[in-house]
């Protein structure tokens, strides 16, 4: 008689980390939190926070141009940098440098020949989209436009995480320190 002896071996089930351990992880997370707590002005304007949420494409969009998902690291806070510097010369307005500024970078693309790459024409797209949006929350009575810049934070935030989810266009980290910061800005937004 011949007898077969199965062998299992159990794998236990990763645990999950606490504390501190956790942390690490989700740096991405907890540096958005500190972000919105600490460099996002309680203060600011409606028309600083819409003009803040069109520079959120803009960052994806000179991304796809580059192709290198972690530049965005390095264009984030230059960035943004450059649009408080223009925004306190205030020679020109800066959805006019912010606009311009996008022209720019697809005619880049256009030139470095993304026009055929989708990922690059959706982060157009996106642009576009998020202009918009920003225009009309320029031109419409302050109450309205507190809460169309909130949808468009918030509507940001979700495409961040489409674009964590899909590993696409910028780095994984970013997009989710990105879609958090959002988030807690478009919360932040309706509720004072």
């Amino acid at each position: 008689m011949d007898s077969t002896t199965i062998v299992t071996t159990a794998h236990p089930a990763p645990r999950r980390s606490a504390g501190p351990a956790l942390l690490l992880q989700r740096w991405p997370t907890v540096a958005a939190l500190a972000f919105a707590l600490f460099g996002t002005p309680a203060e600011a304007s409606v028309d600083v926070l819409t003009e803040m949420m069109m520079l959120l494409p803009f960052l994806y969009l000179v991304t796809a141009v580059l192709g290198r998902p972690r530049a965005v690291w390095v264009v984030f806070p230059v960035s943004y940098a450059a649009w408080f510097v223009l925004r306190a010369l205030d020679v020109v307005p800066s959805t006019v440098l912010i606009g311009a500024a996008a022209a720019v970078v697809v005619v880049v693309g256009a030139v470095r020949g993304r026009l055929r790459d989708r990922r690059f024409l959706v982060q157009v797209a996106g642009m576009a989209a998020f202009g918009a949006l920003g225009l009309v929350e320029l031109a419409v009575d302050p109450d309205l436009a507190r809460y169309l810049v909130a949808a468009g934070w918030f509507l940001h935030g979700v495409w961040d995480l489409v674009h964590h989810r899909l590993r696409s266009t910028v780095d994984r980290s970013f997009a989710e320190f990105c879609a958090v910061l959002d988030v807690a800005v478009a919360v932040a937004l309706v509720l004072v």
